[in-house]
């Protein structure tokens, strides 16, 4: 038998980016502020945008500000409290053939109240079948697990619940893992098989645990965008051996093409900070999904204290194998008196 478990990372985006609005009797005030910021902001308002670090500069709030407003949509609500559920008993129905440490990890797998918040619903039952006890189960090598929730509220208000449960356990047969292998979607593997299996931490012998393997995807996809794969997608396949009690893994790799460092610009805090920030970076040179997550640290002493990745934009040009950076570490300007 074969299955199909799909794993996808992708390089983080930032977000849209909010358009400038001058509206109604703000227009005075916002003239007055204008001319402190004109000179600074004067390229992105001729673009109608503004970034993300530079929208708290702004006196006047944005089109989805007012939006929120005056429509109460694209808001930002509060999140509601919701009571937290607390599990007083658990009764297991099935699951007879379970060693003692599974048992115990399947209710270790209930105890964090973060698994399912309140309050306590059918849906809450569901969501805690998936990621506590089923999970327990496939990560200690019952793959064909299935559990089900019943549970009732025996006392509770809006600040917490307090619940009985019982788990009907379908637990099956337990695997172990057979071997790993590799394939390309298209064309031959750029690296060699060594080196990729030494991203899963799974022997071959060991217990079938499915974390390690979703683990294990997402080392594939980091060790290939950091040589320049950033639209390599790991997709792992299963061949079961019910006579053994082995599953054998096929991660069929659609590595894509390797991408190079285009343009880079850099805006702010200073001139001589930019054309230091913009030094670091050789056009041409292979594109590190991981050095660009490590460039806010490694320069954190001529950075803005809140500099964060979201300070980046990253422009793929799928044709052309590369990729444009953008970084924006401007401040706001001080009023002059």
């Amino acid at each position: 038998m074969r299955f199909h478990f799909f794993a996808a990372a992708t390089l983080p985006l930032p977000e849209s980016l909010p358009i400038l609005q001058t509206m109604g009797t703000k227009r005075s005030l916002q003239l007055v502020a204008l001319g402190i910021v004109a000179a600074f902001l004067l390229p992105t308002l001729l673009a109608g945008q503004v970034p993300r670090r530079l929208k708290r500069c702004l006196p006047y709030p944005t089109l989805s500000d007012e939006m929120c407003d005056l429509t109460g949509q694209n808001c930002n609500e509060p999140e509601v409290p919701r009571p937290r559920v607390f599990i007083d008993s658990v009764k297991f129905a099935g699951g007879d053939s379970l060693p003692p440490a599974v048992r115990h990890r399947v209710l270790g797998s209930l105890k964090s109240s973060e698994l399912a918040p309140g309050p306590f619903s059918e849906d809450w039952l569901r969501e805690l079948e998936e990621m506590g006890p089923r999970r327990a189960l496939r990560e200690t090598g019952y793959f064909h697990a299935n559990v089900a929730a019943e549970g009732q509220v025996k006392n509770g208000d809006a600040i917490s619940q307090h619940v009985e449960l019982s788990l009907h356990i379908e637990e099956g047969p337990r695997y172990h893992l057979d071997s790993i292998q590799f394939r390309s979607a298209s064309t031959s593997l750029v690296f060699p098989f060594e080196i990729l299996r030494a991203q899963i931490a799974l022997r071959d012998g060991a217990i079938f645990d499915v974390s390690k393997i979703r683990e294990g995807l997402e080392s594939l996809w980091r060790f290939y965008s950091a040589h320049g794969y950033i639209d390599c997608t790991p997709e792992p396949q299963t061949e079961i051996d019910e006579d053994s009690g082995s599953i054998s893994l096929i991660i069929i790799l659609d590595q894509q093409k390797q991408y190079r460092i285009g343009k880079v610009e850099v805006w702010g805090p200073d001139h001589a900070k930019e054309k230091l920030l913009q030094s670091k970076w050789k056009t041409g040179a292979i594109f590190s999904a991981r050095r660009l997550d490590a460039f806010i640290n490694d320069n954190k002493t001529i950075l803005p204290a809140d500099a964060t990745r979201e300070d980046a934009v990253v422009l793929r040009n799928v044709r052309e194998g590369t990729v444009d950076l953008k970084f924006d570490f401007r401040v706001c300007p001080q009023a002059q008196p």
